[in-house]
């Protein structure tokens, strides 16, 4: 597959040619594609909000005969929602800094260690007044400075007119998934993959700073987006990407804890693994995204569509779920395995297009980047529970000790067939344990 001198797109195993005219001039993210390697001008993401400077600088405190606390408030009269950027954070041990929303309570603690996990910035807040405290314990120094503020303006995209990844009628309906969030502030899907909450989305939405949300809510009347709790809220670390057009366009993050030091997989307990197989033309799929949507409350919010793959390539699936501007990332899931990530919709209904997962640079960075390893590889033979790199009779008997005894380790699936566990050992994890040990992982 690949761009002609005339700007049209090859797909081989479909065996026709598409029209460059014929693909939406942006990806899910507002991505813009011409024939010069797809990025007109690299890749142009859709982002909400504006960043905008906002000058806060507390004074050095220094507590020598005991704590004090210091109260401080961020206010931008309008705004839909906050984020706090700052330029330095100084906390002593013992020394914490919280910041709250006025509007609903939620707030974040921090300590030193914890504001460079954040990208020296805070989650997402609703409203547009926040207030920040800063405590020092005894004998600590603490100094804060805010440099700027991202806020929301309210109204967002709700589409355009030609509807770019949709055929026919929407078939989107709000969804709940717990595996698949929402990055911001580009807007993109990321999809948990791993117990150790690996992420893996689209490479051109990939950046620096960015948080994944889960549980996100409905969006105002006025199609603005409005911010999970706190607690739903994990900072984001590119850990390895590509933004190379067709068939070479992902991201592989580390997920980083929630203020209340949970990872997306210890909170949920929730992910989906990435297929070893090819999706063949004709085969159900599901998408999971947060594209933009004409109904207001319903944009930039989780929805699922089903469809089918239509046709394969290097690199690439084509497939018929309908995605939109933020569906960027989502998952392409074939009996409940990802085989790809979304990356561009389509002005016709030729097909939306995937990356799969079996890039050689994709999968690479993957096994570079996840610590979950084998499922199936649960012991070495001594009774540690700690996996050698090879499936033996040994892990299959150190299973069954601890699915006899119950215990978490044997919890391995809810009966969904997806790896995502439920809190119970049942015989659903047996059966799904003893399939990935006979698959060899």
């Amino acid at each position: 597959m690949g761009w002609d001198r005339l700007g049209k797109l090859e797909f081989s195993t479909m065996g026709r040619l598409v029209s460059s005219r014929d693909v939406c001039a942006m990806a899910l993210a507002g991505f813009v594609v011409s024939p010069l390697g797809l990025a007109a001008g690299g890749t142009m993401v859709e982002p909400v909000g504006v960043r905008m400077e906002y000058p806060l600088e507390t004074e050095w405190i220094t507590a020598r005969d005991g704590a004090v606390d210091g109260e401080y408030e961020i206010d931008v009269a309008g705004a839909s929602w906050v984020r706090v950027h700052f330029s330095e954070v100084t906390l002593s041990s013992g020394c914490t800094l919280r910041v709250e929303s006025m509007r609903d309570g939620e707030h974040q603690d921090f300590t030193a260690g914890m504001i460079e996990a954040w990208s020296d910035s805070t989650a997402y807040f609703n409203g547009d007044h926040l207030r920040m405290m800063v405590h020092t314990e005894a004998g600590g120094v603490s100094h804060v400075v805010v440099d700027e503020v991202e806020i929301g303006l309210g109204l967002t995209s709700r589409g355009t007119p030609d509807q770019c990844g949709i055929c026919g009628t929407d078939d989107r309906e709000p969804s709940v998934e717990l595996w698949t969030g929402r990055i911001m502030p580009v807007v993109c899907t990321g999809s948990v993959v791993c117990e150790d909450s690996t992420v893996i989305g689209a490479g051109h939405c990939a950046g620096a700073g960015q948080v994944l949300q889960f549980r996100v809510p409905a969006s105002d009347s006025a199609c603005g987006v409005a911010q999970p709790p706190v607690g739903d809220q994990f900072p984001l670390t590119v850990a390895s990407s590509a933004n190379g057009g067709f068939g070479n366009d992902w991201a592989v993050y580390r997920c980083g804890v929630n203020t209340l030091g949970e990872t997306p997989f210890e909170r949920y307990g929730e992910m989906r693994r990435v297929s070893t197989s090819v999706a063949e033309s004709g085969v159900a799929t599901d998408v999971w995204g947060y594209g933009v949507d004409d109904v207001c409350d319903r944009t930039r919010t989780q929805q699922h569509s089903p469809g089918v793959v239509m046709g394969h390539g290097t690199g690439v699936y084509a497939v018929t779920n309908d995605v939109r501007t933020g569906s960027s990332g989502s998952a392409v899931v074939v009996n409940g395995e990802i085989v790809g990530v979304m990356t561009i919709c389509n002005l016709s209904c030729e097909g939306n297009y995937a990356t799969r997962v079996d890039v050689a640079g994709f999968h690479a960075a993957l096994a570079a980047t996840m610590g979950c390893g084998c499922l199936a590889d649960m012991d070495d033979g001594t009774g540690r529970g700690v996996g050698d790199g090879a499936v033996t009779i040994d892990d299959l008997l150190f299973y069954l000790d601890e699915f006899r005894v119950g215990a978490s380790r044997a919890d391995v699936d809810d009966a969904s067939g997806s790896g995502s566990r439920d809190g119970a050992v049942t015989i659903d994890d047996l059966l799904y344990y003893l399939g990935r040990f006979e698959s060899g992982c």
